[in-house]
């Protein structure tokens, strides 16, 4: 499995197909459990030592456990995995085998699982954006003023390359790269040039590509002509970090 960032769930479908002539039953098993691969059935215990269940402690699941073929079928398995810490997970199950009118079940295969679970890490050169404008004309509906930036720095320093999305309201903005294919949405495509008119809290968005060990630097910009009716004003947003590979999110506030 590679390695997978905590607190995202994992799903791997697995097809099993019988390549066999006769009838196929199969029974997946963890193989921790020695008493299911012998056949011994779990019964209860009234007391307080109640033997430890070994499935308790699994990060990994098979679904079903159980399946039925025909020859030439093929069936679909579903493996489920969830870690809340980081972790080096090792474990294996069991493929056991009634094939045909037999009564003994044999080891067919066993599917062993390595994953490593890690911090979904990212380094930020500041958490708080701060843009100071003051201008000694006075204040015109009809002037468009240029828009002053401040570079964001970050770092991806976990085991797996990332994907971002960036968003952000306006009069906050993004830039667009010249060759972006990953489906940015933002307004700003030259400081060199008036900004268009954008609608009140217009959301702007733009997705990077953060591989792992790298680090970019991302201009953040503000735009003074959004508010030409006070002479006097303060906007507080969010810059927000969402990510295709996990659910955690990053908010920078200014």
């Amino acid at each position: 499995m590679g390695s997978r960032f905590v607190g995202t769930q994992i799903v791997q479908r697995i097809y099993f197909t019988n390549k066999g002539r006769r009838h196929l039953a199969v029974h997946f098993i963890s193989a921790a459990d020695t008493k299911a691969a012998y056949g011994i059935q779990r019964k209860p215990k009234a007391n307080k030592d109640t033997e430890p269940n070994p499935l308790d402690n699994l990060t990994f699941r098979l679904e079903p456990e159980r399946l039925e073929f025909a020859p030439e079928e093929t069936r679909l398995l579903t493996l489920t995995g969830f870690a809340s810490e980081p972790k080096i997970v090792d474990e294996a199950f069991t493929c056991l085998a009634i094939i045909g009118r037999s009564t003994g079940r044999d080891k067919l295969l066993s599917l062993k699982v390595h994953c490593e679970f890690v911090e979904p890490l990212m380094s930020f050169s500041k958490t708080d954006l701060h843009f100071r404008v003051e201008y000694n004309e006075p204040v015109t509906t009809d002037v468009q003023r240029i828009p002053i930036s401040s570079d964001l720095t970050f770092s991806n320093i976990s085991a797996i390359d990332l994907t971002a999305h960036l968003r952000v309201k306006h009069p906050f903005l993004l830039k667009n790269d010249v060759n972006d294919e990953l489906g940015s949405a933002s307004r700003l495509d030259s400081i060199d040039e008036l900004i268009p008119d954008i609608p009140p809290n217009f959301i702007l968005t733009k997705t990077i590509k953060i591989l792992t060990g790298m680090t970019y630097s991302e201009p953040i910009y503000f735009d003074p002509s959004a508010n030409t009716k006070e002479l006097s004003w303060k906007c507080d947003e969010q810059l927000v970090f969402t990510y295709d590979e996990h659910a955690f999110t990053v908010s920078l506030l200014r």
